[in-house]
């Protein structure tokens, strides 16, 4: 009897001071956040996080009644089952609805737009979004690493363009790199002049206080390096290539299949209102390198790792053959798994080399961030596997 008015003043407690999420009230409470609440964590959560008073007969009965049941922890499942349900209704047990905790750190709107559009398949379908990108411009664009990589092919025409000059070794004039790139029999006439000058500022052109770029031989304005320059270019996959606002819509809707991108989506998506990184004001373009950086790296790491896993490594087999083997649910049309063995999976994966651990962060981040959990019912905490996440 003392259990069970102990074990309903905690549970009246947690919702004074915790209405919204029971899960924040679990976390405040596990001290050395190991997803379980054991006997010392409930005891000061009891009197430091609810502000309750017991006699040391009625916490002890307490934690009795729960070393049976529990086998002396409680994780959160188990947690949310003794403190969260509010009726019963038709013979079984109702939970109450978790209400989502406001996310602090929003994500802009062109991250939500751009996740919300974008199809698995098309993370890494037809070469990845970048070279899908590239199929969309107009203007010159010195695609990299391919096997005609246009870098590759300007630094043998720079090669045969220094024999004939008498240049000292690897290099060429500004002059001379700027004809072999763009001239008439140049490796890309179409790039144009705002590329060259915009391409010259970025590579070439030292700027004050800062530390020489290293293209330019001894820091002379007019001698190039031009080998350490189309390799490094090469590696870093620089195209300059750029679309208009057109041709990036085309780009999202018809290569990327963002077919419901409204006009004022793409202005969005395309950076010009906003003044990002990606947006060409000289040019009134898209800067798809800025983009692939700027956005797509930097915003989407997460999304990259899980799609190459899913999708380029073709992990996802083995992914299912795990959560398979701890679905709660092998009765039922779903597929479901708890938070806790959702992550235990991954960390076996790990474990087995299957997965690198940067890529087990970065997905459980991503789950964590995409808040894939069931928020009510049955299977409340948990996550149905193969129609939210495979």
């Amino acid at each position: 009897r003392q259990a069970i008015q102990v074990e309903k003043q905690i549970s009246t407690a947690l919702q004074i001071h915790f209405p919204d999420s029971l899960q924040k009230a679990f976390d405040q409470m596990d001290q050395n956040k190991d997803r379980k609440l054991d006997n010392e964590d409930l005891r000061r959560g009891i009197t430091e996080v609810l502000k309750l008073k017991f006699t040391d007969d009625e916490i002890g009965s307490f934690l009795a009644k729960l070393q049976v049941e529990n086998d002396s922890q409680m994780d959160f499942e188990q947690f949310l089952v003794r403190f969260g349900l509010d009726f019963k209704s038709a013979g079984r047990w109702e939970y109450k609805s978790e209400k989502k905790t406001v996310d602090t750190n929003k994500d802009p709107e062109e991250v939500k737009l751009f996740r919300r559009s974008m199809k698995a398949a098309k993370w890494f379908g037809r070469g990845g979004i970048k070279a899908v990108l590239l199929r969309f411009t107009i203007l010159g664009a010195m695609r990299g690493k391919t096997k005609e990589s246009k870098w590759l092919k300007l630094r043998d025409k720079c090669a045969r363009a220094h024999q004939t000059s008498g240049n000292a070794t690897d290099t060429i004039t500004v002059s001379q790199f700027q004809d072999c790139m763009k001239g008439s029999s140049g490796v890309d006439p179409n790039i144009t002049d705002i590329q060259w000058r915009q391409f010259v500022e970025k590579y070439i052109e030292d700027e004050p206080g800062k530390p020489p770029k290293g293209f330019r031989k001894d820091g002379n304005d007019q001698f190039l390096l031009f080998v350490k320059l189309c390799e490094h270019l090469d590696k870093e996959e620089c195209t300059l290539a750029q679309l208009g606002l057109k041709e990036f819509g085309s780009a999202l809707r018809d290569g990327l299949g963002m077919s419901g991108l409204s006009s004022e989506d793409v202005l969005l998506l395309s950076g010009k209102a906003a003044k990002k990184l990606w947006w060409n004001f000289d040019h009134s373009t898209v800067d798809i390198d800025a983009f692939s950086t700027s956005f797509l790296t930097v915003l989407f790491k997460s999304d990259l790792i899980l799609f190459k896993v899913l999708l380029v490594d073709n992990v996802w087999p083995d992914i299912k053959r795990v959560f398979d083997s701890l679905n709660t649910a092998p009765a039922s049309s779903r597929t479901m798994i708890t938070r806790k063995d959702f992550e235990s999976g991954f960390s076996r994966l790990t474990a087995l080399k299957i997965l690198e651990h940067d890529q087990q962060k970065a997905i459980l981040e991503k789950v964590q961030r995409d808040d894939l959990y069931e928020k009510e019912g049955t299977f409340i905490g948990q996550i149905d596997y193969m129609r939210n996440f495979l």
